[in-house]
């Protein structure tokens, strides 16, 4: 509900906050929860000032219609930035989560390592077994990496079957484990893989990448070459 307190000084409940005795002595607020679409609070939409007054109950639908807005535009943005199939971010939600983070890792001087994951023989699955199963297996590879990698770490499904985790105050020699994990994870229990995968592991360079697509482009070449050079292989045991 929307929190009115018209004098903090004269409220039992606020009259010793810091920010009613000291600066920047708040005296007047009303506030009204806003949600994220999936039900987290995220904080209040609110108005205050340093002298006490009363609302009006028009102003306090007004206020709470203007929450209701930013809530719709939130769920309108998570669903543009999110993919349908996997709930993982999709390449523009990527673009913009990996942006911030490696500005901030700039700014603060933190390693960052992204992984560029490419499934194997993913087509083929799909020419033979139906979309369907496809859409399994995508759905459990982007399940299994939710559950390997970091809640800091920004998680995304990037094309049909590429996938993106950008990772910070990791370097490249620290994300065996994890990989390690992650391929544990997808085999069943007859320990075949629910499906396989390359990987390009590209560290962060501050000099080189002006910008995350520099840092996707170096670690999509590194994949490729990974399946170029299982390709050879499978030619050469024929």
């Amino acid at each position: 509900a929307v929190l009115v307190v018209p004098d903090a000084t004269r409220d039992e409940r606020f009259r010793d906050h810091p920010m009613v005795v000291g600066l920047p002595e708040i005296r007047f607020y009303v506030g009204c929860p806003v949600k994220a679409p999936d039900g987290r609070s995220l904080g209040t939409l609110c108005v205050i000032d340093h002298e006490p007054r009363e609302i009006e109950s028009e102003d306090v639908r007004a206020l709470e219609d203007l929450a209701r807005m930013l809530e719709q535009d939130l769920r309108s943005l998570t669903l543009a930035m999110k993919d349908e199939l996997t709930g993982l971010s999709n390449r523009r939600g990527f673009d913009t989560m990996a942006d911030q983070t490696i500005a901030m890792c700039r700014r603060v001087g933190e390693p960052a390592t992204l992984l560029y994951f490419d499934l194997d023989e993913f087509k083929q699955i799909n020419d033979t077994l139906g979309h369907a199963a496809g859409d399994r297996v995508l759905k459990t590879f982007a399940d299994r990496l939710s559950a390997t990698f970091r809640d800091s770490d920004v998680v995304a499904r990037i094309g049909g079957d590429e996938f993106c985790v950008l990772l910070t105050g990791a370097t490249t020699q620290e994300i065996e484990r994890p990989l390690s994990l992650l391929e544990g994870r997808l085999r069943t229990r007859e320990g075949e893989p629910i499906v396989s995968f390359r990987v390009g592991v590209a560290a962060y360079d501050p000099e080189r990448h002006k910008s995350v697509r520099a840092l996707v482009h170096d670690a999509d070449l590194l994949m490729y070459e990974q399946k170029r050079s299982l390709g050879t292989e499978r030619r050469g045991r024929r």
